[in-house]
C-alpha cells in the first residue's frame, strides 16, 4: 500500500482533496434541501374604493358637422373642386362673370426660336446656332434635339426643326 501512495503526484493528491470537499458540500446542501420553511404570512387586504360612475357626454352640434364631413369623404377619387371660390360667412357674393364672347379660330402657337447662324458640312450635315425661348444660344447638330424639336436640315441661312406635330423653318435675318 505504501507503494501506491508514493506513486501519487502532488496533482493527484490535490484532486482527491477537492473531491472530498465537494462531497462534504453536497451532503450539507442535501441536508438543507430537505428543510422546508413555511411561506410568510400574506399582508392584510386594504379596502378598495368603488369605481366612479361614468357618464356618456351628450353629442354636441359640432359632432354632427364632423360626421357629415366624414360621410362626404373628402379624399375620394371622383371628388372635384367646387365651382366657385370659398367664401367666409359674411363675405359679399362675387360679381357675376361677363358673358363669354364667341371665339374664332384659336391663334397659332408662337415659338420663340431664332436662327443665329448656320454651318453647312459636306454630306448633308451641318450645325445651327439657335436662340431658344430664354434667349440663350445653343449650337445644335443635324439629328440633335432642342427642347421638343429635332434639327432635320441645315442650308445656308435656314434651319428646319421638326416637333411631334409642327415643323419650323427658321431663316436668318442677315448675311452669314
Amino acid at each position: 500500500m505504501s507503494g501506491a501512495l508514493e506513486r501519487w503526484t502532488l496533482l493527484s493528491r490535490a484532486a482527491a482533496g477537492a473531491l472530498a470537499v465537494s462531497a462534504a458540500l453536497a451532503v450539507a446542501a442535501a441536508a438543507a434541501w430537505h428543510t422546508v420553511e413555511p411561506l410568510p404570512a400574506a399582508p392584510r387586504a386594504r379596502p378598495v374604493a368603488a369605481m366612479p360612475e361614468v357618464r356618456v357626454p351628450r353629442r354636441a352640434a359640432s359632432d354632427d358637422v364632423v360626421l357629415a364631413a366624414v360621410a362626404r369623404d373628402p379624399f375620394r377619387a371622383d371628388r372635384r373642386r367646387p365651382p366657385g371660390r370659398y367664401r367666409l360667412p359674411g363675405d359679399p357674393a362675387p360679381a357675376p362673370a361677363p358673358a363669354a364672347l364667341p371665339m374664332g379660330e384659336p391663334a397659332p402657337p408662337v415659338y420663340a426660336y431664332r436662327l443665329l447662324g448656320t454651318v453647312v458640312l459636306d454630306g448633308g450635315g451641318g450645325l445651327a446656332a439657335l436662340a431658344g425661348p430664354t434667349g440663350e444660344g445653343k449650337v445644335v447638330r443635324v439629328g440633335q434635339s432642342i427642347d421638343q424639336f429635332r434639327l432635320l436640315r441645315v442650308t445656308p441661312g435656314s434651319a428646319t426643326l421638326a416637333g411631334s406635330d409642327t415643323t419650323l423653318v427658321l431663316r436668318s435675318g442677315g448675311p452669314e
